[in-house]
C-alpha cells in the first residue's frame, strides 16, 4: 500500500514540477517580449516583470506547501 502511495505522489510531483518549470518557461518569455517592446511606457514594464515575479513566487510557495503536506499524509500512512 505504501508503494502505490509513493508511486502516485511521485507522479503528481513530477507534473506539478513540469507545470511549473513550463510556466517559468512562458513567463521569462513574457518578460523578456515586455522588456524588448518599445510602445510600452517603463512602469507598464515594472508592472508586468514585478506581477510575473509575485506570480512565480505563490506557484514556488503552493508546491512547496502541497509537497509537505502531501509527504506528511504518506508518512502518516506507514
Amino acid at each position: 500500500m505504501l508503494n502505490m502511495h509513493f508511486g502516485a505522489l511521485a507522479v503528481v510531483e513530477i507534473a506539478l514540477l513540469l507545470i511549473a518549470v513550463i510556466v517559468i518557461i512562458i513567463t521569462v518569455t513574457g518578460v523578456i517580449l515586455v522588456a524588448k517592446e518599445k510602445q510600452l511606457s517603463m512602469p507598464v514594464k515594472l508592472l508586468w516583470f514585478v506581477l510575473m515575479v509575485l506570480f512565480n513566487v505563490f506557484t514556488l510557495v503552493f508546491f512547496l506547501v502541497w509537497r509537505k503536506n502531501a509527504r506528511t499524509l504518506v508518512d502518516g500512512n506507514s
